[in-house]
């Protein structure tokens, strides 16, 4: 697996928790930057393998990758078909996405990120569709919460796993609130226990920030600008692109129209659901 400055802090900060339940980075420095839970899968993951935290990587990591893709097969079948084409070609695409073999092939935090993305996002659109569920309510929380202790980034999933379990029951606002703070609760405990931390040692809550050196139009054009480079080589040209994912949609439609009937969908996506579904990545951003 490959290596980089945070993956260094994060191996560190594995063997110092198996040696004497410190998180101390290899410059001697405790771990304040980075969040906690991906060090603690790491030093998990070699306490299991019988191995060092560095070599464990490798094995979460794959197993991460395989959890995500086994993420998108599980919402395709929910949501679109149960046809095994259909479900294969997702797997197989998860699987070998450009963006998801680059961060899997580093010790980096990404690859669990997002397998705990999107199996919040699960969570969130079942939760929608049965408001009343107290276990989708549960999963929803703690799954926001383990991807903030992964990433900070994973703030903007606790707001969304919030907004989700308001909206569901947005007729009762009473309700609501009660649904919104448990999963608050659920999702913030880990993320305000680590920063209560960082605050006893001297630090910052969330440890110290830089200033942002792009605005958000900067970073949301880089973000396209990725995305575009992942789906497609540098030299294609724009017509060759568009006619490329033109011909990917007319593939899916034909297959779900064949022999002239169209395969019903499992379970039709709400306008709540299409709401959250597009609300995540955009907060994300």
């Amino acid at each position: 697996v490959g290596t980089s400055p945070d993956s260094a802090a994060y191996v560190s900060a594995a063997r110092s928790l198996l040696s004497d339940g410190s998180l101390v980075r290899f410059d001697g420095l405790p771990l304040v930057e980075q969040p906690p839970l991906y060090p603690i899968v790491l030093a998990a993951g070699a306490q299991a393998f019988g191995s060092d935290p560095l070599e464990a990587a490798r094995a979460i990591q794959i197993l991460a990758a395989g959890l995500l893709a086994a993420a998108m097969v599980s919402l395709c079948a929910r949501y679109a078909s149960r046809d095994p084409v259909l479900l294969t070609a997702t797997a197989v695409v998860a699987a070998i996405g450009a963006p998801l073999l680059h961060v899997s092939a580093m010790a980096w935090t990404e690859t669990l990120f997002v397998t705990l993305v999107a199996a919040a996002l699960y969570c969130g659109l079942a939760l929608l569709r049965d408001p009343s569920s107290g276990r989708w309510l549960t999963l929803l929380g703690i799954l926001a919460g383990a991807s903030a202790v992964t990433r900070y980034a994973g703030v903007f999933v606790i707001a969304w796993a919030v907004s989700v379990a308001l909206l569901g029951h947005w007729r009762s606002p009473k309700q609501a609130l009660g649904r919104a703070v448990t999963v608050a609760v659920l999702a913030l405990g880990p993320l305000v226990a680590w920063g209560l931390r960082n605050v006893s040692i001297g630090v910052a809550p969330l440890g110290p920030r830089e200033p942002a050196d792009e605005t958000v139009s900067q970073s949301a054009q880089n973000v396209v600008n990725a995305l575009v480079g992942w789906a497609m080589p540098e030299s294609t040209d724009l017509f060759t692109g568009v006619a490329a994912a033109v011909a990917a949609g007319w593939f899916v439609v034909a297959w779900r129209l064949r022999g002239g009937k169209a395969t019903a969908m499992l379970a039709p996506m709400t306008a709540q659901q299409w709401l959250m579904l597009i609300a995540l990545p955009v907060g994300y951003l």
